[in-house]
């Protein structure tokens, strides 16, 4: 995440890019989503996100996002404030020994609808469509 935020001239501090979740460097905003939830992840946090094909992507927004909020319109109106919305993501993230996992990036997204508040839920397409072996990778449950 690190390495997004000094490739993106991030003008917050990189070590501020950690975690998952939303981020924000000037008209660039950085999804970062972490696909299947440990068994422990609070209840709280067990966002319904989901690659349902290779080009649509539900993302679930945090749990005090409204459509109205400010986060919220940066992302519902993106386009027209001239926002670009981009898509990490990791299967898990942690693997084999506690090792945590990095984040692959998708692309840039764009919303096609949304529905709901605190949570917001976003149906979203992807500018390009995710390759085949990488799909089944990020999708087949093992």
């Amino acid at each position: 995440m690190r390495d997004t935020a000094v490739l993106s001239n991030a003008t917050v501090t990189h070590s501020s890019f950690r975690g998952s979740g939303l981020l924000r460097s000037g008209n660039d905003l950085f999804l970062f989503v972490d696909l299947h939830k440990d068994a422990g992840t609070e209840e709280r946090l067990m966002y319904k996100d989901e690659i349902k094909s290779p080009t649509d992507f539900q993302w679930e927004s945090p749990n005090n996002m409204t459509q109205n909020s400010g986060r919220g319109t940066s992302i519902i109106e993106h386009k027209e404030k001239g926002n670009r919305l981009h898509l990490f993501v990791r299967k898990y993230k942690t693997i084999e020994n506690s090792v945590v996992e990095p984040f692959i990036y998708l692309g840039e997204l764009n919303v096609e609808s949304f529905q709901n508040e605190k949570p917001v839920m976003f149906q979203m397409k992807l500018q390009h469509p995710i390759p085949a072996q990488l799909y089944r990778e990020l999708t087949e449950k093992v």
